[in-house]
């Protein structure tokens, strides 16, 4: 892949923004303004324009002040006019004014406040180091501020993200901080990116296949037309070395192949090569968002034992499932490195969160995409029948059986992927038998001695806590040890950043296959937004047919929601509302009971988890998901 362009160093950028505002803004040092602070309304307002780029931001910008460690800083978020839009952290020893300039609503456009991180690096373009003296208001030099810009996927600066530290920066920890911020603005440009393309093709383009899809990878958003409506940071540098834009130009063009020769070429597998201008170049393909929520929609009823449901249009991908959730994606994309390694993958999750639907995209993007997936459910079939099912039986093995034998399916399964859901409910005797099978490769059908090699990925799924069940001695440790080489847990719907997308590509989907247009009314709108969703996507789909089945012009409004939506909302309405801002820093106070609970015991885990009643592995990993360390380990978590 072409090398970036190279930047000005440090230096170039401060002097000609030194340049700017002694000849073109006319600025006195001694003189300048007050910063500017918006009202919470103004505020509100403002950052209404920034609406789809401020979840990804809010994901992101947590672990970049983990990342930068323990000195006490502040990580701000600006729009393109240098207004604070959102704040993470504390410098420490600032008076009050110095607070109020660093917090959300303050305003740093270089046009008013001179040579400062946030104005000169939107001004520029370019990552802006701005270190104490190098502020054109001495009234600022004992900040060092360090800035980047986040663009559109068109090329247009739309925000800039910022680390400020009190006093004087080391070259190592100036460097990290650069770092650190670049990685961080790629991140939140890339979701933003995917955010906003939800609806169409995305590709990835990378130099090694086996990097497609961990990140860093140039992106480009394609339209209906086969042409380029959204590229990445990484894409738009690609391009730059032919001196031309990729925007609105056709893939065809630009890769030699069109949207549909690169999946009919594997983009399933992410191994497709195309010949490019620096060598061979890897694509995968992302189907649109509607593309993924249809297929789930479609997943078949679990009451009875699994078989391949109907076939779909349009094969999914791991990124379709992660779809334009930034924590999801990070799990999916360290999921990707365990494929094809022999390493057999939990998945965990509520009812409806697509558990089956992430199995077959990993069997899909495997070396064993062309064989066999076969699922079973462990929680459908009756005690007696499991075993049989799974292993297969010899002709006469048993009253009732099949006079030509059954060879199971694992058998089925030899060469492909074993899905097996609901794994918790398996008998303790099956889970013997299957422990063999993972163990020795082997399995021997009922009523007989013989004894078949098989060769098979193992996926396995659950919406129950397997430690808790080893705990109580319904589920083998040393089966739950063999089976979890890799783990990954599927968020609830209410738990999704793109929640709000899959609720309007749901009401979407249902009018299309009704026959009609429909939308939602606002207040409509955001009763199913603060919606629980206990049955997850799957409820969701039910839902919104029966909200357009209920309007009377197309137009869903808060009556024609379901009663348990409705009477939430009406509940939640009759308080005084407060602002999103306001909403949000709440929330963010709110103690977490877990929290609590490790705080009681003195972080002590094993007390923890007896109070819990959980065993310590399975506390270890709720504290991972909730980026919850002892105080002596990190000092950093308390800035957040």
């Amino acid at each position: 892949m072409p090398a970036p362009p190279s930047t000005p160093r440090p230096s170039a950028v401060i002097e000609a923004s030194w340049r700017r505002c002694l000849r073109d803004y006319r600025l006195d040092p001694l003189r300048l303004p007050s910063v500017d602070v918006m009202t919470p309304g103004e505020l509100r307002r403002r950052a209404e324009s920034l609406e789809a780029l401020l979840p990804a931001a809010r994901a992101v910008i947590p672990e970049l002040s983990r990342a930068l460690g323990n000195r006490p800083h502040v990580v701000l978020l600006a729009a393109a006019d240098g207004t604070v839009l959102h704040r993470l952290g504390s410098v420490g020893g600032a008076s009050p004014a110095s607070e109020a300039a660093i917090s959300p609503g303050a305003c740093w456009d270089e046009r008013r406040q001179g040579t400062n991180g946030i104005g000169t690096s939107i001004a520029s373009g370019m990552t802006a180091c701005v270190h104490l003296s190098d502020h054109f208001s001495p009234e600022n030099a004992w900040l060092s501020c360090t800035s980047t810009p986040i663009r559109t996927p068109s090329g247009t600066t739309t925000a800039a993200l910022n680390v400020t530290l009190l006093g004087e920066l080391g070259a190592q920890q100036s460097q990290l901080v650069e770092y650190c911020l670049g990685e961080a603005s790629r991140r939140i440009e890339d979701a933003f990116l995917l955010s906003q393309y939800r609806r169409s093709w995305v590709v990835r383009l990378t130099e090694r296949a086996e990097l497609v899809g961990l990140g860093a990878e140039a992106m480009l958003a394609v339209g209906e037309d086969g042409r380029i409506a959204g590229a990445n940071a990484a894409a738009r540098r690609m391009f730059a070395k032919r001196a031309e834009s990729p925007i609105g130009r056709s893939l065809n063009e630009l890769l030699g192949l069109s949207l549909d020769e690169l999946m009919a070429r594997g983009a399933e597998a992410a191994t497709s090569g195309v010949d490019g201008w620096a060598g061979r170049v890897f694509a995968s393909v992302r189907t649109p968002l509607r593309t993924l929520l249809r297929t789930r929609a479609a997943e078949p009823a679990r009451s009875a034992p699994a078989a391949e449901p109907r076939p779909r249009a349009t094969p999914l991908t791991l990124s379709d499932v992660a779809g334009d959730d930034a924590a999801l994606g990070r799990e999916i994309e360290r999921l990707r490195r365990f494929l094809d390694r022999k390493v057999p993958i939990v998945i965990g999750g509520e009812t409806g969160t697509g558990k089956e639907v992430l199995a077959r995209a990993i069997h899909r993007e495997s070396a064993r995409r062309g064989r066999a997936f076969v699922a079973i459910n462990c929680g459908a079939l009756p005690e007696s029948l499991i075993e049989s099912e799974l292993f297969g039986y010899a002709e006469g093995a048993f009253t009732g059986a099949s006079r030509r034998g059954y060879p199971g399916k694992i058998l089925q399964a030899d060469g492909g992927t074993l899905f097996l859901d609901e794994i918790g409910d398996m008998p303790p005797l099956v889970q013997i038998r299957l422990l063999r099978v993972i163990a020795e490769g082997e399995v021997a059908p009922l009523g007989t001695g013989r004894i078949t090699r098989v060769d098979l990925s193992i996926v396995c799924a659950s919406n129950r806590d397997l430690d808790s069940l080893v705990e109580a001695g319904s589920f083998r440790a040393d089966l739950l040890h063999r089976l979890r080489g890799a783990a990954i847990e599927l968020p609830p719907l209410r738990a999704r950043s793109d929640r709000a997308a899959l609720i309007d590509i749901a009401l979407q989907l249902e009018a299309e296959d009704l026959g009609v247009h429909a939308s939602l009314s606002p207040e409509a709108a955001r009763a199913l937004d603060a919606y629980s969703w206990p049955g997850n996507i799957r409820e969701l789909r039910y839902t919104m047919r029966a909200c357009i089945l209920a309007s009377t012009d197309g137009v869903v409004t808060l009556a024609d929601l379901p009663g348990p939506i409705r009477h939430r909302q009406a509940s939640v309405g009759s308080q005084q509302p407060a602002p999103r801002e306001s909403r949000e820093s709440s929330e963010a106070a709110q103690p977490d009971p877990l929290l609590q609970v490790l705080r009681r015991h003195g972080w002590r885990v094993a007390a923890a988890a007896r109070e819990l009643g959980i065993s310590r592995q399975a506390l270890y990993r709720r504290m991972n998901r909730r980026s919850l360390v002892p105080p002596n380990r990190a000092d950093a978590e308390r800035l957040s």
